[in-house]
């Protein structure tokens, strides 16, 4: 069977969907609904200027469609049941995009903050007689791909414990698309519904953070600066300094990002429990957002130390623009697929604020 869904447009690439979850001893069968826009599709094509979003689209035959899942509250663990999915058929200005969903089950996690990740969940998309095989991790969280000259970064959204409704998002890299023949960014995003809803004191416990900082707000062409402390502590699985991506993001009020960080996993210098990274140009520490241009400097140093039960990271960067940081902001430190996240007050006048 296949669903249809028009007007899923943009240049040419289908993408797709997927929901997440869980085990199967001791787990709940349920389903993950897709609602609202459905599936949204999102591609960073350079010869096209950049990033091309599909336009939303009233409710088609996606909304609605129930993705089978298991969810193990115990354990954390997610499964998505694959094997009875339909292909899903996504238009595009290229012509449809046959996204076959059907295959083994895939496993992935859920902690009791609502944070999910589904990593290698692999599909083919099919442009006519074309197969665009991809394997990107979805999830809840912060999520960035590269491609020479380019970055795409972009975050999820956690399950809502109330509605059960959570945000999934998984960016991958498509080496050589159909028709533009260029590296391109491909981005599928899933909302759906979960039923039933986990109850969040029975699943795995969340990394939590408490995060103070200084801000210097010069508005000048060197750009602001920015000094951020964290407390963090392990959920369920300790951080992993070596092994994954480091994002830093100061989000206003409003969810919209002033700030984004990136430290690529295993460019961290290692010394026992430390690690840190020294940066004069932004080719370690990456400003993905809020980085004022030239003349302004680049980069900045990191340091984290990673004990047993605890972990500490502190971050300095500078040549930024912080002129959209208000009263209170919410800072999140995520480490592979960990994520810590607190909310701070902004107080001070002039150029300096304090973030605590």
């Amino acid at each position: 069977m296949t669903y249809r869904r028009s007007r899923i447009a943009q240049l040419f690439l289908g993408v797709a969907a997927l929901c997440l979850v869980p085990g199967r001893a001791g787990a709940t069968p349920g389903t993950c609904t897709v609602v609202g826009d459905g599936i949204f599709l999102r591609a960073f094509v350079p010869s096209a200027g950049g990033q091309i979003d599909s336009p939303p689209d009233p409710p088609g035959s996606v909304d609605g469609l129930p993705l089978p899942v298991d969810v193990d509250v115990a354990s954390g663990r997610f499964m998505v049941l694959r094997a009875t999915l339909p292909d899903v058929a996504l238009g595009t200005q290229a012509g449809d995009v046959i996204l076959h969903m059907a295959g083994p089950d895939v496993s992935g996690t859920l902690d009791a903050a609502g944070n999910a990740s589904l990593p290698n969940f692999t599909f083919d998309q099919i442009l006519g007689t074309i197969m665009l095989p991809i394997a990107p991790t979805m999830t809840t969280g912060i999520a960035s791909q590269d491609i020479p000259g380019n970055t795409f970064v972009d975050h999820g959204a956690p399950l809502d414990f109330t509605t059960g409704i959570l945000t999934l998002i998984g960016p991958a890299v498509i080496p050589d698309a159909p028709i533009v023949h260029e590296p391109v960014i491909s981005e599928v995003r899933v909302r759906c519904r979960l039923d039933p809803k986990p109850d969040a004191a029975s699943l795995p416990a969340a990394p939590t953070g408490k995060m103070t900082g200084k801000a210097v707000i010069s508005g000048g062409d060197q750009g602001d600066s920015l000094r951020l402390k964290a407390k963090l502590t392990p959920g369920a699985t300790p951080f992993d300094f070596a092994g994954g991506d480091v994002y830093v993001r100061v989000a206003a009020a409003d969810s919209s990002t002033v700030v984004l960080t990136r430290v690529l996993h295993g460019m961290l210098k290692a010394k026992g429990k430390k690690f840190s990274a020294k940066d004069k140009d932004g080719s370690v520490i990456g400003v993905l957002v809020g980085k004022r241009p030239s003349p302004a400097p680049a980069g900045g140093n990191l340091a984290a130390t990673n004990g047993k039960k605890k972990a500490s990271l502190s971050l300095r960067l500078v040549g930024l623009d912080l002129s959209t940081l208000g009263t209170s902001a919410q800072v999140t430190v995520q480490v592979g697929s960990n994520v810590a996240k607190s909310n701070v007050t902004v107080s001070g006048s002039g150029k300096k604020r304090t973030l605590r």
